[in-house]
């Protein structure tokens, strides 16, 4: 009788030791996943390093934005009539096609209703033809 309550208390204490290692293994998990807290503490013990690539950062950020363009060559100031020209037509197509949307959409949605009735229509006698084959 000995034996099976040797086995039963190193069966139990072999339990103990697996849930002890799992949950130090699952706090390892959870401190590997709080991304928030692994920044402060990075932030806390290399303050220094943060700040000088913010800076860095934000300095490039600017240079970037504010650049300025070089100056439009004579050969482009000539062709300005052109590009104001093609400018005002786009604007006028994009107003017409504003102003026919409405038209456009009823449109469609008709041609699409009439292609989804003849579907159905379709379906419909293929699925009868179907019935009636199986009966026979």
């Amino acid at each position: 009788m000995a034996q099976p309550d040797n086995r039963k208390l190193a069966l139990i204490r072999e339990l103990q030791e697996a849930r002890e290692s799992l949950q130090s293994n699952g706090r390892a998990v959870r401190r590997a996943i709080d991304i928030p807290s692994r920044i402060q503490s990075n932030f806390r013990s290399h303050r220094w390093v943060w700040i000088g690539a913010t800076s860095t950062l934000c300095l490039i950020a600017a240079r970037l934005i504010l650049r300025r363009r070089a100056p439009c060559p004579a050969s482009d100031r000539q062709d300005s009539s052109h590009k104001t020209s093609t400018g005002i037509t786009l604007i006028a197509l994009k107003l017409a096609f504003n102003a026919a949307k409405p038209l456009l959409m009823s449109w469609a949605g008709h041609k699409l209703q009439e292609w989804m009735e003849i579907r159905l229509t379709q379906f419909q006698e293929h699925a009868a033809q179907s019935d009636s084959a199986d009966t026979r």
